[in-house]
């Protein structure tokens, strides 16, 4: 069976947009929020977000993860960033119940 790789693509998205909200929440505001229309979107598509250089080494780590551009299906996946040490100290709610 030929596997699916726009579902890959897409999930690579979601990690990429989960970097980019942790920038968000810690600045208040999104990555390249200065610019709009076409210019917004060449730095999307040419850059990585700049990651705030108050972030400690940890979440700067993270969100290196989370920004690799050359292969994204190199990204890490959801499961994998929960094991990482900037999200160590944060239990994820019990949903068995």
């Amino acid at each position: 069976m030929e596997k699916d790789n726009s579902s890959d693509l897409a999930f690579a998205i979601d990690i990429w947009n989960l970097g980019c909200t942790i920038i968000e929440m810690f600045t208040r505001k999104p990555p390249w929020s200065e610019y709009e229309g076409a210019a917004a979107m060449f730095k999307v598509m040419k850059d990585t977000p700049p990651i705030p250089e108050a972030l400690s080494p940890e979440g700067k780590d993270f969100l290196r993860l989370c920004f690799k551009r050359n292969n994204p299906a190199e990204r890490p996946t959801a499961s994998m960033l929960l094991d990482h040490r900037f999200l160590k100290n944060i239990q994820p709610p019990d949903v068995s119940s």
